[in-house]
């Protein structure tokens, strides 16, 4: 049947980073993945601290509200996720995706046959969760890196963070579509990248969330806003001309 993803519900959860909240923003994505009978896939890149944060920020934190199995997913050698790791992620009733450098998370999941395998989990009504990083790449297109901006007629700094490395816009993975998201929103001043990446990209809409907050997004549009913190939703009306209303936890609103 033609669009029968479209009779299943399908829930996203952004986070804009980790915060001191974690254990309580965790806990609508936990029951949206099954609550005591969740299983829960974290994708992360790997590295020498790799294991012990997984376990102290994940593992341990998940376990503790009831999670029945947390498992560590991680590519190999040669940056690629292979085939087994596909299947324990596909045995799983979530997955989320954490934060790190963007470029390196958009080759290893974006840039491979993993987005397509990750978007078929999504729509199949699986859990879908992104911090930081893991929420830049969930829309598509999504801002990559970068925080300068070169014009023929001028020349700006959209977030200092990156000093004077170009603004990268690419695809991302596409679960959510329209929108763009910037994740450490008011603690990085990510309003000017926002902006700009809507302007680059020409989409309509924008969320910038703090570092404390999660944003539940039901079916790709009603939104639900968790933890502590503010989100911006930005609105594009035309070139330079946009409309921003601000909501805090316990809000709920829709993109358009």
């Amino acid at each position: 049947m033609k669009g029968w993803w479209l009779y299943i519900n399908r829930s996203i959860f952004l986070y804009g980073d980790i915060g001191d909240n974690f254990n309580l923003t965790s806990i609508p994505f936990i029951e949206a993945a099954g609550g005591d009978n969740a299983k829960i896939a974290v994708l992360g890149l790997g590295g020498d601290q790799w294991e012990s944060y997984f376990k102290r920020v994940y593992k341990d934190c998940w376990k503790s509200l009831g999670v029945k199995e947390v498992i560590s997913i991680i590519p190999n050698k040669e940056m690629k996720i292979e085939k087994e790791k596909l299947e324990r992620i596909n045995e799983c009733s979530g997955l989320l995706i954490c934060g790190g450098d963007t470029r390196v998370y958009q080759r290893v999941y974006v840039n491979s046959s993993v987005a397509k395998f990750i978007r078929e989990f999504y729509f199949s009504g699986k859990v879908f969760a992104g911090v930081s990083a893991g929420a830049l790449i969930s829309t598509n297109p999504c801002t990559i890196w970068g925080g300068k901006v070169t014009k023929q007629s001028n020349e700006f700094v959209v977030r200092s963070h990156y000093n004077n490395e170009d603004l990268l816009i690419d695809k991302g993975i596409g679960v959510l579509r329209n929108c763009i998201v910037e994740p450490h929103f008011s603690e990085y001043g990510g309003f000017p990248r926002l902006i700009e990446a809507l302007e680059q990209t020409n989409e309509k809409q924008g969320l910038g969330i703090d570092e404390p907050i999660c944003l539940e997004i039901i079916n790709e549009k009603d939104i639900k806003v968790h933890g502590k913190g503010r989100v911006y939703f930005i609105s594009r009306n035309k070139t330079l001309e946009f409309r921003v209303k601000v909501y805090e936890p316990g809000d709920s609103f829709s993109l358009e």
